[in-house]
């Protein structure tokens, strides 16, 4: 989805939510700042919402408050199922009937 100039979407850093505003979009890229330091802009990419810049980046942006609550609820659930799982055995002894489930939703 790529934004547009005005829309305010979500920057996160340290696991708080920050509102910052789009400021120009490009072909590629669009250029986020917040209203406290306009003068402070960061690029990011149309397709990922990822941070643009030389080194490896942990830093998006995300529409909604709520789409970084959901996206980090996805991820502690696939960890813990992960973590039931670990080194190929069911630590967890998880019956057959329910491991058979969940076969057949993630089918």
């Amino acid at each position: 989805m790529k934004p547009s100039v005005g829309q305010e979407v979500y920057f996160v850093s340290g696991g708080k939510v920050f509102p910052t505003i789009v400021r120009k979009v490009g072909c590629k890229y669009f250029t986020c700042s917040t209203e406290s330091a306009p003068y402070y802009e960061q690029e990011y990419c149309n397709i990922t919402w990822a941070n643009k810049n030389n080194f490896r980046s942990f830093s998006r942006l995300y529409a909604t408050p709520q789409q970084y609550r959901d996206e980090q609820t996805q991820q502690r659930i696939c960890s813990e199922i992960a973590c039931a799982f670990e080194h190929g055995r069911n630590t967890k002894n998880v019956s057959l009937p329910v491991l058979l489930h969940i076969q057949a939703l993630i089918q």
